[in-house]
Protein backbone atom coordinates (compact mmCIF):
# COMPACT_ATOMS: atom_id res chain seq x y z
CA UNK A 1 0.00 0.00 0.00
CA UNK A 2 1.29 3.51 -0.75
CA UNK A 3 2.40 5.90 1.98
CA UNK A 4 -0.61 8.27 0.57
CA UNK A 5 -3.37 5.28 0.94
CA UNK A 6 -1.90 4.47 4.18
CA UNK A 7 -2.27 7.91 5.79
CA UNK A 8 -4.99 8.72 4.36
CA UNK A 9 -6.29 5.91 6.99
CA UNK A 10 -5.58 8.03 9.73
CA UNK A 11 -4.28 11.30 9.05
CA UNK A 12 -5.32 12.76 12.33
CA UNK A 13 -4.13 11.27 15.54
CA UNK A 14 -4.05 12.81 19.36
CA UNK A 15 -0.84 11.50 20.90
CA UNK A 16 -1.57 8.98 23.74
CA UNK A 17 1.13 9.20 26.54
CA UNK A 18 1.46 6.56 29.43
CA UNK A 19 0.43 9.43 31.88
CA UNK A 20 -2.59 9.69 33.43
CA UNK A 21 -5.51 11.18 31.42
CA UNK A 22 -6.90 14.52 31.84
CA UNK A 23 -10.82 14.78 31.43
CA UNK A 24 -11.28 17.16 28.08
CA UNK A 25 -12.01 20.35 29.16
CA UNK A 26 -16.49 20.16 29.13
CA UNK A 27 -16.86 23.89 27.01
CA UNK A 28 -15.79 24.67 24.09
CA UNK A 29 -14.90 28.17 22.96
CA UNK A 30 -16.83 31.50 21.59
CA UNK A 31 -18.79 30.61 18.76
CA UNK A 32 -17.95 26.43 18.52
CA UNK A 33 -21.54 25.89 17.55
CA UNK A 34 -21.23 26.99 14.62
CA UNK A 35 -18.26 26.15 13.03
CA UNK A 36 -18.26 25.37 9.28
CA UNK A 37 -21.65 26.96 9.20
CA UNK A 38 -22.06 29.23 6.06
CA UNK A 39 -23.48 32.07 6.79
CA UNK A 40 -25.32 33.82 3.67
CA UNK A 41 -24.18 37.41 4.68
CA UNK A 42 -21.25 39.13 6.82
CA UNK A 43 -19.26 36.58 8.95
CA UNK A 44 -19.53 36.71 12.50
CA UNK A 45 -17.50 35.23 15.44
CA UNK A 46 -17.99 31.32 14.89
CA UNK A 47 -19.57 31.53 11.32
CA UNK A 48 -17.83 31.39 8.02
CA UNK A 49 -19.43 34.00 5.31
CA UNK A 50 -19.72 32.38 1.83
CA UNK A 51 -17.57 35.32 0.42
CA UNK A 52 -14.40 34.18 2.27
CA UNK A 53 -13.62 30.46 4.43
CA UNK A 54 -13.07 30.27 7.41
CA UNK A 55 -13.28 34.59 8.01
CA UNK A 56 -15.51 33.98 11.45
CA UNK A 57 -12.97 31.51 13.53
CA UNK A 58 -14.24 29.39 15.83
CA UNK A 59 -13.44 28.97 19.75
CA UNK A 60 -11.32 25.99 20.69
CA UNK A 61 -10.87 23.24 22.54
CA UNK A 62 -8.13 20.72 23.20
CA UNK A 63 -8.38 16.68 24.59
CA UNK A 64 -5.76 16.99 27.78
CA UNK A 65 -3.56 13.51 28.20
CA UNK A 66 -1.90 13.85 31.18
CA UNK A 67 -0.82 16.57 33.03
CA UNK A 68 -0.91 19.07 30.56
CA UNK A 69 -2.23 19.33 27.00
CA UNK A 70 -1.30 17.72 23.79
CA UNK A 71 0.04 19.87 21.27
CA UNK A 72 -0.73 18.77 17.89
CA UNK A 73 -3.50 16.60 18.59
CA UNK A 74 -7.05 16.67 17.87
CA UNK A 75 -8.83 19.94 18.61
CA UNK A 76 -12.14 21.77 18.20
CA UNK A 77 -10.16 23.95 15.21
CA UNK A 78 -8.88 22.08 12.34
CA UNK A 79 -5.27 23.22 11.29
CA UNK A 80 -6.99 23.57 7.89
CA UNK A 81 -8.84 27.02 9.49
CA UNK A 82 -5.74 28.57 9.00
CA UNK A 83 -5.28 30.66 6.16
CA UNK A 84 -1.92 29.60 4.80
CA UNK A 85 -2.20 25.87 5.62
CA UNK A 86 -5.18 26.38 2.98
CA UNK A 87 -3.52 27.80 0.35
CA UNK A 88 -0.64 25.14 0.77
CA UNK A 89 -3.49 22.55 -0.73
CA UNK A 90 -5.48 25.34 -2.55
CA UNK A 91 -8.63 24.71 -0.48
CA UNK A 92 -11.81 26.16 -1.95
CA UNK A 93 -14.97 27.80 0.43
CA UNK A 94 -16.92 24.83 -0.52
CA UNK A 95 -14.56 22.27 0.71
CA UNK A 96 -13.87 24.43 3.89
CA UNK A 97 -17.42 24.56 4.66
CA UNK A 98 -17.91 20.55 4.28
CA UNK A 99 -14.76 19.48 5.71
CA UNK A 100 -15.19 21.88 8.71
CA UNK A 101 -18.70 20.75 9.17
CA UNK A 102 -17.55 17.11 9.63
CA UNK A 103 -14.84 17.97 11.37
CA UNK A 104 -16.69 20.16 14.26
CA UNK A 105 -18.90 16.87 14.00
CA UNK A 106 -16.67 14.37 14.53
CA UNK A 107 -14.93 16.45 17.71
CA UNK A 108 -18.64 16.84 19.29
CA UNK A 109 -18.86 13.14 19.11
CA UNK A 110 -14.84 12.40 20.00
CA UNK A 111 -15.88 15.12 23.05
CA UNK A 112 -18.46 13.46 24.28
CA UNK A 113 -16.93 10.06 24.66
CA UNK A 114 -14.24 11.49 26.51
CA UNK A 115 -15.56 13.72 28.73
CA UNK A 116 -17.18 10.03 29.97
CA UNK A 117 -13.73 8.25 30.16
CA UNK A 118 -12.66 9.91 33.48
CA UNK A 119 -13.87 7.49 35.76
CA UNK A 120 -12.80 4.11 33.84
CA UNK A 121 -9.55 2.59 34.76
CA UNK A 122 -6.37 3.66 33.57
CA UNK A 123 -6.02 0.80 31.08
CA UNK A 124 -9.42 0.45 29.97
CA UNK A 125 -9.51 4.84 29.87
CA UNK A 126 -6.53 3.86 27.09
CA UNK A 127 -8.52 1.36 24.78
CA UNK A 128 -11.30 3.11 25.14
CA UNK A 129 -9.47 6.91 23.70
CA UNK A 130 -7.81 4.69 20.67
CA UNK A 131 -11.65 3.29 19.73
CA UNK A 132 -12.78 7.13 19.95
CA UNK A 133 -9.72 8.18 18.12
CA UNK A 134 -10.40 5.72 14.98
CA UNK A 135 -14.34 6.73 14.86
CA UNK A 136 -12.69 10.54 15.17
CA UNK A 137 -10.30 9.73 12.18
CA UNK A 138 -12.97 7.50 10.07
CA UNK A 139 -15.26 10.33 10.64
CA UNK A 140 -13.80 12.92 9.14
CA UNK A 141 -11.30 10.71 6.65
CA UNK A 142 -14.59 9.63 5.23
CA UNK A 143 -15.60 13.44 4.33
CA UNK A 144 -12.07 14.49 3.43
CA UNK A 145 -11.99 11.85 0.49
CA UNK A 146 -15.50 12.92 -1.39
CA UNK A 147 -14.08 16.20 -0.56
CA UNK A 148 -10.81 16.46 -2.36
CA UNK A 149 -11.05 15.01 -5.78
CA UNK A 150 -7.13 15.50 -7.06
CA UNK A 151 -5.11 13.34 -5.14
CA UNK A 152 -2.48 15.65 -5.24
CA UNK A 153 -4.43 17.83 -3.27
CA UNK A 154 -5.59 14.95 -0.46
CA UNK A 155 -1.46 14.11 -0.34
CA UNK A 156 -1.06 17.75 0.49
CA UNK A 157 -3.28 17.34 3.19
CA UNK A 158 -1.94 14.35 4.91
CA UNK A 159 1.32 15.73 4.85
CA UNK A 160 0.36 18.84 6.31
CA UNK A 161 -1.45 17.07 8.90
CA UNK A 162 1.38 14.40 10.04
CA UNK A 163 3.56 17.67 9.58
CA UNK A 164 1.74 19.27 12.71
CA UNK A 165 1.33 16.11 14.85
CA UNK A 166 4.93 15.81 14.97
CA UNK A 167 5.40 13.06 17.83
CA UNK A 168 2.01 12.42 18.52
CA UNK A 169 1.89 11.08 14.43
CA UNK A 170 3.76 8.20 16.05
CA UNK A 171 1.30 6.95 17.92
CA UNK A 172 -0.75 5.98 14.58
CA UNK A 173 -0.67 2.58 13.74
CA UNK A 174 -0.30 3.30 10.55
CA UNK A 175 2.70 5.18 10.89
CA UNK A 176 4.31 2.71 13.09
CA UNK A 177 3.79 -0.05 10.76
CA UNK A 178 4.90 2.17 7.47
CA UNK A 179 8.10 3.18 9.06
CA UNK A 180 8.64 -0.11 11.17
CA UNK A 181 9.14 1.69 14.46
CA UNK A 182 10.71 -1.12 16.71
CA UNK A 183 9.37 -0.97 20.48
CA UNK A 184 12.59 1.34 21.70
CA UNK A 185 11.84 3.66 19.16
CA UNK A 186 8.90 4.42 20.15
CA UNK A 187 9.29 4.14 23.47
CA UNK A 188 12.01 6.93 22.94
CA UNK A 189 9.74 9.48 20.65
CA UNK A 190 6.70 8.96 22.95
CA UNK A 191 9.64 10.28 26.12
CA UNK A 192 10.63 12.87 23.35
CA UNK A 193 6.97 14.06 22.77
CA UNK A 194 6.29 14.62 26.33
CA UNK A 195 9.18 16.45 27.48
CA UNK A 196 8.24 18.75 24.33
CA UNK A 197 4.22 19.42 25.02
CA UNK A 198 5.67 20.50 28.83
CA UNK A 199 7.96 23.01 26.79
CA UNK A 200 5.38 23.89 24.64
CA UNK A 201 2.58 24.55 28.27
CA UNK A 202 5.18 26.63 29.28
CA UNK A 203 5.66 28.68 26.21
CA UNK A 204 1.78 29.05 25.86
CA UNK A 205 1.73 30.58 29.35
CA UNK A 206 4.04 33.16 28.23
CA UNK A 207 2.35 33.33 24.63
CA UNK A 208 -0.80 34.53 26.34
CA UNK A 209 1.25 37.50 28.12
CA UNK A 210 3.91 38.34 24.85
CA UNK A 211 3.22 36.60 21.59
CA UNK A 212 5.72 38.02 19.62
CA UNK A 213 8.13 37.73 21.80
CA UNK A 214 8.03 34.46 22.05
CA UNK A 215 7.90 33.40 18.46
CA UNK A 216 12.00 32.59 18.22
CA UNK A 217 11.45 30.46 21.24
CA UNK A 218 8.51 28.83 19.31
CA UNK A 219 10.70 28.78 16.22
CA UNK A 220 13.84 26.85 18.27
CA UNK A 221 10.82 24.18 19.59
CA UNK A 222 10.11 23.50 16.19
CA UNK A 223 13.63 22.88 14.86
CA UNK A 224 14.18 20.85 17.85
CA UNK A 225 11.75 18.21 17.38
CA UNK A 226 12.51 18.01 13.73
CA UNK A 227 16.03 17.10 15.31
CA UNK A 228 14.64 15.04 17.84
CA UNK A 229 12.89 12.96 15.43
CA UNK A 230 15.63 12.52 13.20
CA UNK A 231 17.68 11.44 16.20
CA UNK A 232 15.59 8.77 16.38
CA UNK A 233 15.05 7.02 12.58
CA UNK A 234 17.40 5.52 10.75
CA UNK A 235 17.89 6.84 7.80
CA UNK A 236 15.45 4.80 5.68
CA UNK A 237 13.15 5.71 7.58
CA UNK A 238 13.93 9.13 7.62
CA UNK A 239 13.21 9.24 3.91
CA UNK A 240 9.83 7.07 4.39
CA UNK A 241 9.05 9.99 7.05
CA UNK A 242 10.38 12.80 4.27
CA UNK A 243 7.69 11.11 1.90
CA UNK A 244 5.02 10.65 4.56
CA UNK A 245 5.13 14.86 5.59
CA UNK A 246 6.68 16.27 2.38
CA UNK A 247 8.20 19.70 2.34
CA UNK A 248 8.35 21.32 5.52
CA UNK A 249 5.78 23.95 6.19
CA UNK A 250 6.70 26.97 8.91
CA UNK A 251 3.30 26.68 10.83
CA UNK A 252 2.97 29.79 12.74
CA UNK A 253 2.73 30.22 16.36
CA UNK A 254 -1.10 30.49 16.94
CA UNK A 255 -1.43 27.43 14.87
CA UNK A 256 -0.52 25.79 18.15
CA UNK A 257 -1.21 28.32 20.89
CA UNK A 258 -4.98 30.47 21.53
CA UNK A 259 -5.20 34.02 22.06
CA UNK A 260 -7.92 36.39 22.61
CA UNK A 261 -8.30 35.03 26.92
CA UNK A 262 -7.57 31.67 25.87
CA UNK A 263 -7.08 29.77 29.16
CA UNK A 264 -5.11 26.74 29.44
CA UNK A 265 -4.83 23.52 32.12
CA UNK A 266 -5.47 20.17 32.59
CA UNK A 267 -9.12 19.76 31.15
CA UNK A 268 -8.24 21.17 27.97
CA UNK A 269 -8.29 24.94 26.28
CA UNK A 270 -10.73 27.51 25.86
CA UNK A 271 -10.86 30.38 23.62
CA UNK A 272 -11.00 32.60 20.04
CA UNK A 273 -8.43 31.73 17.28
CA UNK A 274 -7.46 35.18 15.82
CA UNK A 275 -8.46 35.64 12.22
Amino acid sequence: MSTFKMLAAGFVALAVTQTVFAQAGGGAGAGAGGAGQAGAGQAGAGQAGAGQAGAGQTGTGQAGVGTGMTFGGITQTPIFANQGVRGQFNMTNDQFNNLNQAYNAAFTKYQTGVNQLSSLPEAQRAQQLQQLQSQFNQSVNSTADRVFTDPAQRQRFNQLNTQFQGFGAFDNPTVQQQLNLTDQQRRQLNQFGTEWNQQMSTLNAAFQKDPSGTSERFNQLMRSRADRINQVLTPDQQKTWSQMTGSAFTFPPDAFFLRGGATTGTTGTTGTLPK
